[in-house]
């Protein structure tokens, strides 16, 4: 999993109060963690985990379907040496907003990852969507979006595979 969500530059003011900052008006999203999936709990027909009791999922286990839990694996498949999970420290790698958009969900991305490739991603289907551009496609991501499956690709898994090793984390 590659998580992402919507950002916008922030500072700290002369009293030490965090706002976001005056030359940064426009927010973006960004891609912020990530998980590799060790297990796969259903909540909902009564999975549970001693370690998080008090998670909403397990909290509350018949609050829908599904209501499934995926736990991260202690270290990366490809690169042992990182954890299964993390934080990232911002770097601008971790852009999906095109930085000269004027709103945050026109993305940026390799141009793999373009349907016409054989990618394909949920939500995301209508090829007037998207704009290839060389090297780089743009896509418009219409409506709130709380999460995209992307389908199995090569180009795709190597290129998230090498954006996790190469950004820098804040945890574990």
């Amino acid at each position: 999993f590659l998580f992402w969500g919507r950002f916008r530059r922030a500072e700290s003011d002369a009293n030490g109060s965090l706002r976001f900052a005056t030359d940064s008006p426009r927010p973006f999203h960004a891609i912020w963690g990530y998980l590799q999936v060790a297990s796969v709990l259903d909540a909902g027909a009564g999975d549970a985990v001693g370690w998080a009791p008090g998670h909403p999922h397990f909290a509350f286990p018949r609050r829908g379907r599904p209501n499934v839990v995926y736990t991260a694996r202690r270290a990366l498949s490809f690169r042992d040496s990182r954890a299964g999970w993390g934080v990232f420290r911002w770097h601008e790698r971790l852009r999906l907003t095109r930085p000269d958009s004027g709103t945050a969900g026109t993305w940026q991305l390799p141009a793999f990852f373009d349907p016409g490739g054989g990618v394909s991603v949920t939500y995301l289907l209508d090829r007037d969507l998207w704009t290839l551009d060389g090297d780089l496609v743009s896509v418009r991501v219409v409506g709130q979006k709380q999460e995209l499956v992307v389908s199995e690709h090569p180009s795709v898994t190597r290129w998230a595979c090498d954006l996790v090793c190469r950004s820098e984390t804040w945890a574990p």
